[in-house]
């Protein structure tokens, strides 16, 4: 279960104040990191078109693809109730899949008339799609 279910979200002052703590120290990290002379992430590569769509798309499939597992797990244990070791099946699956999937995507990147953005296009459709889908599922 998530802590914040356990701590009520943001009717805590526990999460209130590390809400608070990190929405002060996130912009001094930037700040800092962008006239620091010698820098743990050099921001300015954001200004590189290719670097800044990358790093755009890394963030936003680290935001979403949670939901490929999570989504699956929550519906098989409301509606099947399934315990935590019998939802392991279901992330072996899906780990299995992309085992196969990432050396495929590898082949095909390496060939010089495919373009890197139309295939990191496609997967990300297909993450769309997935998300979409699985949020139609109900009980019936």
């Amino acid at each position: 279960m998530l802590h914040g279910d356990q701590y009520d979200w943001f009717n805590s002052p526990t999460i209130c104040l590390l809400a608070l703590a990190s929405a002060v120290a996130f912009p001094l990290l930037i700040v800092n990191e962008w006239f620091h002379p010698l820098p743990l992430l050099k921001l300015q590569m954001l200004g590189r078109r290719n670097f800044a769509y990358g790093a755009i798309a890394l963030a936003l499939f680290v935001i979403v693809s949670p939901t490929s597992s999570a989504v699956p797990q929550e519906f098989l244990a409301d509606m099947q109730s399934y315990r935590p070791l019998q939802e392991q099946r279901i992330d072996l699956l899906l780990s299995l899949a992309q085992l196969g999937l990432l050396p495929a995507a590898a082949f095909l990147l390496d060939h010089k008339r495919v373009d890197a953005r139309a295939v990191m296009l496609c997967g990300l459709a297909l993450v769309v799609a997935a998300c979409l889908g699985s949020a139609r599922v109900d009980s019936s």
